[in-house]
């Protein structure tokens, strides 16, 4: 029975140092297989020295009406507006590495 709770706990370790490794550099995939094979004492190690990932924010506008997306801000859609509508643009923030 201890035995089974011991390889729970470890897998549960290696599966939160791997959720951690996702905001880093050295990945999700890595970060797992580092702390299951090589221990999660050396995932986190890895985990430590493995610099933040460079994520950029992106924001686009997006028009309900016609689905349409722009990268720069209008007050209404220009293409609803060629119609005659007058379609609110809603920003949408796009996350990339």
């Amino acid at each position: 029975m201890l035995i089974i709770i011991s390889v729970i706990v470890y897998l549960l370790v290696s599966i939160i140092l791997a959720l951690a490794g996702r905001t880093k550099k050295i990945g999700f995939a890595k970060e797992f297989f580092i702390s299951i094979f090589l221990t999660p004492i050396t995932g986190i190690v890895f985990l430590k020295k493995s610099d933040r990932k460079e994520i950029i924010t992106i924001t686009r506008y997006r028009c309900n009406n016609c689905r349409l997306e722009y990268t720069e801000y209008h007050k209404y859609c220009p293409a609803c507006l060629k119609e005659g509508k007058k379609s609110i643009l809603i920003p949408v923030k796009m996350k990339s590495i």
